[in-house]
């Protein structure tokens, strides 16, 4: 609640003992109801924003649902489901939905909004395995795609339709080129486990959960400059 502290320098209807004229009740009276209509109207906006937002639908997803991406583009919405081995894909205009099968465990998710293309990491279980599904956001079809073993972590530079995948278990990156799917390994820090994109600098970020560190990948040369 917003407090609007009341002035003490005069006072209503009779004079203060240093002869300053009183200032008149009328004039008082209408100065409360400003101020009080300057709080209300404070209130009124900063609710305004909150009382807005609703929750407008409730969609089952499959098993065990831990990760998510919106394209904004085609308005649509991906869920990893990682123990039912698929992805639900939500329309955002209808809130339908369609199951797409990817390999076990899809951990990570993310997508790139120019090609329509959406990556799923699946980790697979253990400490060996896993791989990477690309769907194709136009069809629902998908392509399996070797990685490094146990990848936990996926980040898309939609500029240069590049995929940086952080494989858990080699202490390494798994760059996917967007238009052939040809695969580039960079050793990084010890189990990388979150991955993200700098598409102004063309800069990746790994970080080490092992090694307490962040990897630096500059991604002209797909060289790790720093950890």
């Amino acid at each position: 609640r917003i407090i609007v502290p009341m002035t003490t320098g005069t006072q209503c209807g009779r004079h203060r003992k240093n002869h300053v004229r009183a200032v008149p009740r009328e004039v008082c009276g209408r100065r409360s109801l400003f101020l009080v209509s300057v709080v209300f109207l404070i209130e009124a906006i900063a609710g305004s924003s909150a009382h807005g937002q609703e929750v407008t639908a409730t969609v089952a997803a499959g098993t065990f649902p831990a990760d998510i991406a919106v394209n904004t583009v085609t308005n649509k919405i991906y869920v990893g489901n990682r123990g039912s081995n698929n992805v639900t894909v939500i329309d955002g205009a209808t809130n339908a939905t369609t199951t797409v099968a990817t390999g076990p465990n899809p951990s990570a998710i993310a997508l790139n909004p120019v090609t329509n293309q959406i990556y799923t990491t699946d980790s697979g279980s253990g400490f060996t395995g896993g791989d990477v599904t690309v769907i194709d956001g136009t069809t629902n079809n998908t392509t399996t795609l070797i990685v490094g073993n146990v990848p936990v972590a996926v980040a898309v530079d939609s500029v240069t339709n590049q995929i940086y995948v952080a494989d858990g278990s080699d202490g390494a990156v798994t760059i996917i080129d967007g238009v052939t799917n040809d695969t580039l390994v960079v050793p990084v820090g010890a189990t990388p486990s979150a991955i993200a994109v700098n598409t102004v600098t063309n800069k990746v970020y790994v970080t080490n959960e092992t090694d307490d560190t962040v990897t630096v990948i500059d991604a002209n040369t797909d060289a790790a400059t720093a950890t």
